[in-house]
């Protein structure tokens, strides 16, 4: 997750205390920002709820198809497109999962579980 601050820079919220992060940077209470991210919409204004959400957004891992490196890219805000070498040709890594190494050609991608989130 991220906050876009007034210059539209994205801000990382480090998980688990995201909320800190969202109401430093839109400089509202962190009350109501713990209060968003528990969809307790009764604690918040209607400006409140709007400014979060629209500056919050969720960067997924891309990987490009063409030099194989890792973009982290939000789907509704960026263009999906390689940092590193231009290309649009990124796939999002769950898609990946059960598929064949797309730079080795031999082995199967799979998912581990890393922990609770």
């Amino acid at each position: 997750m991220y906050v876009l601050d007034e210059n539209g820079k994205k801000v990382i919220c480090p998980h688990p205390l995201e909320y800190y992060t969202i109401a430093e940077v839109l400089k509202i209470s962190k009350d109501e920002a713990f209060a968003w991210l528990q969809k307790e919409d009764e604690k918040i204004s209607e400006e409140t709820k709007k400014k979060i959400e629209d500056n919050i957004g969720m960067n997924l891992q891309y990987i490009c198809l063409d030099c194989y490196s890792e973009n982290f890219l939000d789907k509704k805000r960026d263009e999906l497109k390689c940092a590193r070498c231009g290309s649009t040709n990124l796939k999002y890594v769950a898609e990946l999962v059960n598929q064949r190494c797309p730079k080795c050609k031999e082995g199967t991608i799979e998912m581990i579980s890393r922990g609770i989130s």
